[in-house]
């Protein structure tokens, strides 16, 4: 009983920012790998390989796809660290 009451007077209190910051950072990495890995196995891996494509676009796509991916991916692991 008194834990609970104990519990109620301490009141919410904000998070520091850090803790804010990364934890914000971290979901924001997740959602883009996570969506971006989905997305290109889904729709631009099959859209690839359909003929009639030209290569220029093909290398262009595959290019602006990885390094999306690579960015995302640093970000879910630097702020995954921090979360630690």
């Amino acid at each position: 009983m008194n834990l609970v009451h104990l519990a109620a007077s301490a009141g919410y209190t904000t998070p520091p920012l850090w803790r804010i910051l990364t934890k914000s950072g971290y979901f924001a990495g997740l959602s883009g790998a996570i969506g971006a890995t989905v997305t290109y196995a889904a729709t631009v891996r099959p859209a690839l390989r359909t003929p009639g494509n030209e290569q220029s676009d093909i290398d262009v796509l595959r290019r602006r796809s990885a390094t999306y991916l690579a960015w995302a991916g640093v970000v879910l692991l630097v702020t995954g660290y921090l979360q630690l």
